[in-house]
């Protein structure tokens, strides 16, 4: 089972701040920090978090490959909800940034079973 692997990460500055606070994430795909098939933004819209910055992080790496994948986040909880939609169809009722997670539920759906695998890395070890 041949699998490129895929590094998010997702961050926020001045978080507690809501007027200041402004949210970034990235995706890694190749070692050269040059590369084009690395990718990174601005969190977008007025709710500014690391969560949503995690989130979309791993919603915009399942959105744009074309290969089976290993999506690797230190975000336990961006994770876990990935494997429950994954293993046994579940969408929880209340979760943060719900249109994020609809279209990860989305981009998901479109490839086979097993196509991506996600996995937890704790962060700043």
């Amino acid at each position: 089972d041949e699998r490129i692997c895929i590094y998010t990460d997702g961050s926020c500055s001045m978080s507690r701040h809501e007027r200041l606070a402004h949210a970034g994430w990235g995706v890694s795909m190749d070692e050269d920090p040059n590369s084009d098939f690395n990718y990174s933004g601005a969190v977008k819209g007025p709710v500014q978090s690391s969560y949503r910055a995690e989130l979309r992080a791993v919603a915009h790496a399942v959105a744009i490959c074309k290969i089976p994948a290993l999506v690797i986040s230190d975000c336990k909880s961006v994770i876990s909800q990935v494997r429950k939609y994954l293993d046994e169809g579940v969408e929880p009722k209340e979760s943060p940034a719900p249109e994020l997670w609809d279209f990860l539920y989305d981009a998901l759906d479109t490839h086979p079973a097993g196509y991506f695998d996600f996995q937890w890395m704790p962060s700043h070890l």
